[in-house]
């Protein structure tokens, strides 16, 4: 008897190419549902993409001044596309405020020092971080009835193809902002008070205390806070990357006090003290450090520290008692300081329950517990009464 024959068998295709095709189909699918990008978009990534041209040039010796001039007339181009583009008021604001220090740096590049072209560098970073934030809670709205079911099927069906990953990481952004702002009349005559052009130095000396509540507490008109510290508490399994920051962070003296007046930093970072004054500033620390205690002799002059070491520091200047900073440097990267609309964003946090802190030099400290979802923004609102022992020192500086 003749035997059969049978045909081979055919080839097997192999999970993790099924899978990865699965994926990529539902990439495709994803990628359809999605609403097409603002435009706004396109303007936004240009002043990215010309900012981070201008850092990479700041690392380079000797500069390029007529590259770095190009690339600030692309970010104060496109910033003033956004301000016309843009409706919401927050949005508007900030895109002028890129506009004006993209013009201020250009005329700094013309002839201005090394110190001011990074404090306008700080500025332009902390805007665009500000208005990112911004975009995405005005993208982050869920999407249409019909679209939330093809993402929702879709991703039913991936989890059936994909085995479990492991945790990643959400994004934390909120607002810090006082609960009874409207009440206090005080702080806007405090203001006033001590913005008048032209008062001299001596005449802050004389009201250190009320002078260094005037420029160190900053409130917009509907209560938010600038400058608060905002951190959120590590814990030992997070296997957080510590960040890797190698430029220059820069605290330079004015005739209103340090600016900026809260800095926050990782371990290992350095900051530069520049004197921006025309007489010398003699510079400690509560802490009385070693490498916290020197003089800056004439305006210009700079002393850069290392901050190896987790750790707050108080710094003031003797001869200057309105003078005041506070430095802190985190062992880990989640932390960051509010904007001038209270706004705080705070990337790669490890999902789950959290506790997130805030740390203000008038206002006191406090802290909420809160839940970070995997690969999601959780929205943080943080209020602070404004103490009775501050409003009544806010009076007495304010005057009738």
């Amino acid at each position: 008897m003749a035997s059969a024959t049978f045909p081979p068998p055919a080839p097997r295709v192999p999970f993790a190419l099924t899978r990865t095709l699965a994926l990529f189909v539902c990439g495709l699918l994803l990628a359809s549902c999605e609403s097409p990008p603002p435009p706004t978009a396109a303007s936004l990534n240009d002043i990215i993409q010309h900012y981070f041209s201008i850092r990479a040039e700041v690392e380079r010796k000797p500069l390029n001044i007529e590259l770095m001039k190009t690339d600030t007339v692309h970010i104060e181009n496109s910033a003033k596309t956004l301000e016309d583009a843009y409706q919401e008021p927050d949005k508007k604001e900030h895109a002028k405020r890129l506009k004006v220090d993209a013009q201020l740096l250009r005329v700094a590049l013309s002839g201005g020092e090394p110190g001011e072209i990074l404090t306008i560098l700080q500025r332009i970073e902390k805007s665009l971080k500000d208005l990112k934030a911004l975009e995405d809670e005005s993208l982050g709205e869920p999407p249409s009835g019909m679209i939330r079911g093809v993402l929702k099927c879709l991703l039913i069906g991936i989890s059936m193809i994909v085995p479990e990953s492991p945790a990643t990481a959400g994004t934390v952004i909120g607002r810090i902002r006082l609960s009874e702002f409207q009440s206090a009349p005080e702080y806007d005559r405090l203001i006033r008070r001590y913005s008048v052009p032209g008062m001299k130095i001596h005449e802050f000396a004389a009201q250190a205390e009320c002078a260094s509540l005037a420029f160190g507490l900053k409130i917009a008109k509907g209560g938010t806070i600038e400058d608060a510290m905002v951190s959120l508490v590590s814990r030992p399994s997070d296997q957080l990357k510590r960040r890797r920051n190698r430029k220059l962070r820069v605290i330079k003296t004015q005739a209103a006090g340090f600016e900026p007046r809260v800095l926050v930093i990782g371990t290992g970072e350095r900051v530069a003290f520049v004197n921006g004054l025309r007489r010398p500033v003699r510079i400690e620390s509560a802490s009385k450090k070693e490498n916290l205690t020197f003089l800056l002799s004439r305006r210009g002059k700079r002393k850069i520290v290392r901050f190896s070491r987790p750790a707050m520091e108080s710094i003031r200047s003797p001869g200057h008692p309105w003078m005041r900073a506070t430095i802190r440097a985190f062992d880990h990267p989640l932390f960051t300081t509010s904007s001038p609309r209270g706004i705080f964003r705070i990337e790669g946090v490890p999902p789950g329950p959290r506790t997130i802190q805030y740390w203000h030099e008038f206002l006191g400290t406090g802290e909420k517990r809160i839940m970070v979802p995997r690969e999601g923004i959780s929205r943080v609102r943080l209020t602070i009464p404004l103490p009775i022992k501050l409003r009544l020192e806010m009076k007495k500086c304010a005057g009738p």
